[in-house]
């Protein structure tokens, strides 16, 4: 694992970088990745969402944050168990999970073009998502597309939670 500072992020004579978005005073945040995965584990207030963003640009990029001691511990203690399972417990089974507003064109063209292909298949023979390597599907659309379906479907408290999500 790497760890650098984001005052070195673009690299300029001096350490020093015209710019970067975050005061000099809390440039000593020190953010750890891959090449490919770079997770910054600090508040928005210490590292902006801006900077994120500009960092998702080359990397993928996650955020982690607690408030409490407690709250990271707890996350740490359920990745363990996670990671400690023989099996992961997932159902096979595709979820497609879309929202779609009349005031939002955004949705209704993901719906239309993206998510509802999908269910129906395309083309001369279509076939549903997953159909052929015998995998259930869920749609979760429009209105059925809440927050709280969208807990309910990451709990399993559907038939289990499924091997994927798309949404």
């Amino acid at each position: 694992m790497t760890s650098w500072f984001p005052s070195e992020y673009p690299r300029k004579q001096g350490g020093h970088s015209k710019t970067s978005p975050m005061p000099r005073s809390k440039r000593c945040l020190s953010v750890s990745g891959s090449l490919n995965q770079t997770l910054i584990v600090a508040p928005p207030d210490l590292i902006p969402f801006s900077f994120q963003y500009s960092l998702d640009i080359y990397w993928a990029v996650g955020r982690l944050w607690f408030d409490t001691a407690n709250e990271f511990r707890q996350y740490a203690e359920s990745v363990l168990q996670h990671e400690k399972m023989s099996a992961v417990p997932t159902a096979r089974k595709i979820a497609l999970f879309a929202t779609e507003h009349d005031f939002d064109n955004a949705t209704q063209l993901f719906t239309k073009q993206v998510v509802r292909p999908m269910i129906d298949g395309e083309g001369a023979r279509p076939i549903p998502i997953g159909k052929q390597q015998k995998f259930g599907l869920q749609t979760y659309l429009g209105e059925a597309a809440t927050k709280e379906t969208l807990g309910n479907i990451l709990r399993g408290l559907d038939g289990g939670v499924p091997s994927l999500l798309f949404s």
